[in-house]
This record gives structure tokens, C-alpha cells and sequence, in this order.
């Protein structure tokens, strides 16, 4: 019997008129995702003979076969073979005499008698497991969406795709109204991402994961991917690549406390506050001085040419200069704990610092400033102290985790145009020769010693070859490399003998040229960006704090409220936990401030909490009151600190 293709079209359109209805109504950024700009030509293949429906991308069919079988089939393989991302909780608690969320941490694992394993994440995905974030590479037709959703319980459902074309064509074949509903209750969610470039894509489900989202809900994530292309693989080995560094970066709750404290010490100080209103001229030359083992074979060099550049020395790379006899311009910091101010003391003599003007983030330890001739701050974005000040105030973006990334975004905010790296490694050949000659880090009488420094990791050389790295810095190169993405207008060229950094060009001593500018002028233009006006703002200030002391009561209230009750599995332990992230989220939303205070210590121990949680669940053992009982002595000593540390200015 001929087949009636116009009738599959008449029901493939049916279909997709449904969806765009109930879309447009509904869920109208899909809709806004599916009118993006495209550039794959796709369409639904029909074949005249069996009737048979197609994905064509480019002139290819995708399935070649039935795609509901296809996709059925590719569930059930995944089932034998699939992939899960992990990530185990950080159980370093090393400085738990100071950071009281690590005290909390050793407590609770103490309590567990166990530490945090990974065979149980690696146990293949089986129908009706239960997972906190699942991640879809591939729309395609969308009947492994379907399946997926019917056959897991998800709660977060993750899919990226490279085309808006492709989304469309979804639309004529499955019941988006099913898809949408089972994702909008019981603290379900669905999210898309369609990009072009799979790392730019893969860029943005990392922000996504590591700042918008309950992050610990991945902590054991399968990740299917659909379609078997080259963009779809690139995306997949960068999001690998990322996946590590969604679980760090969110800080601590002491680390915030700090910080709001320690601001308003700073405030009290009237330290002088970063504007970015004035930028340097076009033709000014900017060094920023790094750490790194190769700094060595560069200091003739920096002591020669210190007049045709604005010197900026970063962290311990003061040691040096200082043992050169070379003195920057200015010196930048970004630590908040008093270990600054001991490796500072310990790495030149107060005579010499107290020449030199210094920049330091907004929750530097107070005494610092107390150690140079001048001192200016700038605000960190994602801070808890620069969330102090009006939203008109300038935040510097990608400003840690080493001073070196502060450095070189202080530079780009400043308008230099031409920015040359020296010891910025980022790695080291030798991992026993990891700082250069100098540095606090090499003298075996301080604390601050290093005798080897980790090789787990080797990377691309900026010169060739690879070069041993750690995760710190490694994170801090890629941050470099995103940050420099911003600023396509600007050189920055890397002098370093360590790692490659994407978007620095590689540039040895003699192929260095210099251009000549007016070195005093830019002096004080820089200067000139540092104001006391904010100081104006104190009511602004002292308002935000009263308003946080009453979001701290309203927040261990909610908290006891979702824990007080009796849970019985860790999936229903992770709902209550994701309810209380989610006031947390509603918090940062209606711009209160205990959000970014909060919010780190909140999800470092609720991965620890789940995932210790789970990893009994599987053996048959309940976990969870004594668990409940660690968080909520956790949540009551936040608030009881938070409360007796609001001092108003």
C-alpha cells in the first residue's frame, strides 16, 4: 500500500503547531532559543517508500533506521556503557584550627567513621535510578528525551545543542507539553543551551552548574551523549576538562565572614576605592610580575626596561624583586588571611614595602595596608564585602585564584593595550624548582615552604613541550584564557617558560619591542582611579547589614523547618537540601547578601552530607539522622558567628 506522505506532513505539522502553542504560552524562551540565528540547514526526511521520518543536518541523515528504535537502542547500550561524571567532596581539612567549616567537616567524618569513596558513583545507570542532574548531549528528533524522562527520576535535566534548527525540528515530533509539565514540579527543572562553539558551550553549562545551580545535585551525573559528531566530541572533552572546576570557586562561609568583617575594617581604614573612571593612554606598557621559576632569566631585563613600563608585582613574586633590588610600581594582593601579611614580612624588609603603593581586593586582612606607602582597594565580584557597597560600583571579574589573575585584570580594567607576563608559569618543569629564587615559598624556615610541589598534571609548554602543573594553577590559566577573551583588542605577551596560555602570544627576550610613553603621567593617571567617595555611601552600607542580620534569623528558621521532620532516603534528603538552596537563590535574586556568604559553605557540605549519605544508602546503612543533626549544627554556629560579627560602620 503507497504510503501518504502528506499525511505524515499534515501530523508532523499538527504536532509542531501543538507545541508552538502551548511554547509560546508557557515556555516562550524556547521558543526565543528556536529563533536564534542558524547555521546548519536541517529539515525531517521523509521516505516516500516506508514512510519512514528522518533528522537530515547538512544533506546526512542522522538515524538511517527508525529513530524511536534508535533512540531506545542508544538508551539501552548506555545502560551497559554509560558515562558518569563525579566529583568527590573536598574532606581537606587541614586548616580546620581556623576555618570553621572545615572543623565541621572533620566532625562530620569523624562521625561517619568513613571517608568518601567513587565505586559506588561507577556502577552502570539501571532503570528507575534516581539522579540529581542529568546531562544531554543532542536534541535530534528528542524521543530519547522522552525515554530518558520516563525511565529515570530526574530532577535537573541538562540539554545542549549546537543549532536552533535542530530544536525545531523537534518540534514537529514530540509532545513538548509532556516534556515541559515533567520538569515543572517537585523542584524538577529542564534547561537548554544551544551555542555554535562547542567550548563557548561548554563555557556556559559549567557557569551555569558551578554558579546558578545547586551544584552537589551533580555530584554523580550521567552524561549521554546523543549524537555521534565532531562538535558534539569537542564539547563533551571541554566540559570534561571544566568539570572539575564547577566544584571549586564557591568558597567557604568563613571566607565570607572574613570578608564582610574585614571590609568594614577597610572601609574604616578610608582606603581609597578602584573606579576604572580613567584609562592609561593607548601606548602604555604594562609588566605583570608572576612567581614563576622563569622569572629568574628575566630580571636584568624588568631592572632595564623599568621606565618604559608600569611594574605591577603579584603575591610572593615580591621576594624576588625585593632580592633583585627591583621595586614595582605597585603591588597587587587578593588573599584575605593573615598568611598575606606573614609572607609579605617574611619576604622584604617593611622599609622596602612601605616605598611602595599597593592594590589589594576589598577583603584583604586590614594590616596589610598598614605595611605600604598607599593603599587602594577594588571590589571582587562574587564577594561578599563588595556586595557592601551600590551596584554601580565597579567588581573586577576573573581576579583569582592567584594574584596573577588579579594582576591581569586589574591591568585590562586600567586600559593598558600592551601587557607582557614574566613568571606567570602557571606550571614548572622541575616540580622541585616551582617558585623562582627568592620566594617565601623556598626558604625551609617558614611555613610557607614547598619542597615539591604536585605533578599529577602536564600541559602544553608556552615554548612547546609539556610542563608539570597543579589544579590551582591550572584553573588559573584558564581563567587567564577566559578572562583575555574579553578584551580581543588587547596584547598580552607571554615571556613565561611554563605553561601555554590560549590567547597570550609567545614572546621571547629579544623579540620583545617596547614602546616609549610618558611613565609619570600614567603613574598618576592610575592613581586618579582610586576615590574616597564611597564613603558617601555609608547609610547604603549600614542599611545592607541591618537587612542581613534579619535575613540570617529568617534563614536558620527555614533551614530547621525542612530538616526537623523525618526524611527517609537520600533522594528526599537532596529535595529538602535543594528547598533550602532554593531560598538561598531567592535570596541572591531579591539582592540580599547572605546568598554570597552563605552559599559556598552551604554547598561544600551539602555534597559531603549527600554524598557520604548515598555512599551507606547503597550498603544498606541510614545515615541520614546523624547527618541532619551535623548540618543543622553547622547552619546554627553560621548564624550565631554572622550575628555576632555584623558590626555596622
Amino acid at each position: 500500500m503507497p504510503v501518504n506522505v502528506q499525511e505524515i506532513i499534515r501530523k508532523l505539522e499538527a504536532q509542531r503547531d501543538r507545541n508552538v502553542r502551548y511554547l509560546e504560552k508557557k515556555a516562550p524562551q524556547i521558543i526565543e532559543l528556536a529563533k536564534k540565528p542558524t547555521k546548519l540547514n536541517c529539515g525531517i526526511y521523509i521516505d516516500s517508500v516506508t514512510g519512514q521520518i528522518d533528522l537530515q543536518i547538512n544533506g546526512e541523515r542522522l538515524y538511517k533506521s527508525d529513530p524511536k528504535r534508535v533512540c531506545l537502542a542508544q538508551v539501552e547500550e548506555f545502560e551497559r556503557k554509560g558515562i558518569k561524571f563525579y566529583v568527590k567532596p573536598d574532606t581537606n581539612t587541614q586548616y580546620k584550627d581556623i576555618m570553621m567549616d572545615m572543623r565541621h567537616w572533620d566532625e562530620f567524618l569523624k562521625l561517619a567513621e568513613e571517608h568518601p569513596e567513587t565505586e559506588f558513583v561507577k556502577k552502570p545507570v539501571q532503570s528507575n535510578d534516581t539522579f540529581g542532574t542529568f546531562l544531554c548531549i543532542g536534541i535530534g528528533l528528542g524521543y530519547h528525551l522522552e525515554i530518558i524522562s520516563k525511565r529515570y527520576e530526574i530532577k535537573q535535566l541538562i540539554v545542549v545543542e549546537q543549532d536552533p534548527e535542530i530544536l525545531k525540528a523537534s518540534l514537529f515530533t514530540i509532545d513538548w507539553q509532556w516534556l515541559i509539565e515533567r520538569y515543572s514540579k517537585q523542584n524538577k527543572f529542564i534547561t537548554f543551551f544551544i551555542k555554535d562553539d562547542p567550548k563557548e558551550l561548554a563555557k556556559e553549562v559549567s557557569a551555569f552548574l558551578q554558579f546558578f545551580t545547586n551544584t552537589p545535585i551533580s555530584f554523580t551525573m550521567p552524561v549521554y551523549s546523543h549524537i555521534a559528531m565532531p562538535f558534539y566530541k569537542e564539547f563533551f572533552d571541554e566540559f570534561y576538562r571544566r568539570f572539575q572546576q564547577i566544584f571549586t570557586g564557591w568558597g567557604f562561609f568563613q571566607d565570607e565572614l572574613w570578608s564582610v568583617e574585614q571590609t568594614i575594617e577597610n572601609i574604616k581604614q578610608e582606603i581609597p576605592l578602584f573606579t576604572a573612571e580613567k584609562k592609561v593612554s593607548p601606548n602604555a606598557n604594562a609588566f605583570i610580575i608572576g612567581a614563576g621559576p622563569s622569572l629568574e632569566s628575566y630580571v636584568d631585563f624588568i631592572r632595564e626596561n623599568k621606565e618604559r613600563a608600569v611594574i605591577f608585582s603579584c603575591g610572593s613574586s615580591i621576594g624576588t624583586l625585593y632580592r633583585e633590588n627591583i621595586k614595582p610600581d605597585f603591588h597587587v594582593e587578593i588573599e584575605r588571611t593573615r598568611f598575606t601579611y606573614d609572607a609579605l614580612v617574611l619576604s622584604a624588609d617593611r622599609e622596602y614595602l612601605k616605598s611602595i603603593p599597593a592594590i589589594f581586593n576589598n577583603p584583604m586582612y586590614p594590616d596589610v595596608a598598614k605595611l605600604f606607602e598607599y593603599s587602594g582597594m577594588f571590589l571582587k565580584e562574587n564577594d561578599a564585602g563588595a556586595y557592601l557597597f551600590p551596584s554601580e560600583y565597579i567588581r573586577l571579574i576573573y581576579t583569582n585564584p592567584t594574584v596573577v589573575n588579579g594582576g591581569v585584570s586589574l591591568a585590562l580594567n586600567l586600559g593598558f593595550k600592551e601587557i607582557y607576563l614574566f613568571g606567570t608559569d602557571m606550571g614548572y618543569k622541575d616540580p622541585a624548582k616551582h617558585h623562582a629564587k627568592g620566594n617565601v615559598s623556598l626558604d625551609k624556615n617558614t611555613k610557607f615552604f614547598i619542597e615539591i610541589e604536585d605533578s599529577s598534571l602536564q600541559i602544553d609548554g608556552n615554548f612547546g613541550g609539556k610542563v608539570y602543573t597543579n589544579f590551582i594553577l591550572n584553573w588559573a590559566r584558564t581563567w587567564i584564557e577566559d578572562l583575555l577573551k574579553l578584551f580581543p583588542d588587547v596584547k598580552v605577551y607571554n615571556t613565561s617558560d611554563g605553561a601555554k596560555i590560549k590567547g597570550a602570544i609567545p614572546v621571547k627576550r629579544d623579540e620583545i619591542v617596547l614602546t616609549n610613553f610618558e611613565k609619570q603621567k600614567e603613574l598618576e593617571t592610575i592613581k586618579s582611579n582610586f576615590s574616597m567617595e564611597y564613603l558617601n555611601q555609608k547609610k547604603y552600607i549600614n542599611d545592607k547589614l541591618i537587612k542581613l542580620e534579619k535575613e540570617v534569623k529568617e534563614f536558620k528558621n527555614f533551614v530547621f523547618s525542612q530538616l526537623n521532620s523525618k526524611i527517609k532516603n537520600t533522594y528526599e534528603l537532596m529535595n529538602r537540601l535543594h528547598n533550602i538552596y532554593a531560598w538561598i537563590h531567592v535570596n541572591r535574586v531579591n539582592q540580599g547578601l547572605l546568598h554570597l556568604i552563605i552559599r559556598g559553605g552551604f554547598l561544600h557540605f551539602e555534597h559531603l552530607v549527600l554524598f557520604l549519605c548515598y555512599q551507606k544508602e547503597i550498603r544498606g546503612i541510614n545515615f541520614i539522622p546523624q547527618s541532619v543533626e551535623s548540618f543543622k549544627n553547622y547552619i546554627n554556629e553560621c548564624s550565631e558567628m554572622l550575628l555576632k560579627g555584623i558590626k555596622r560602620i
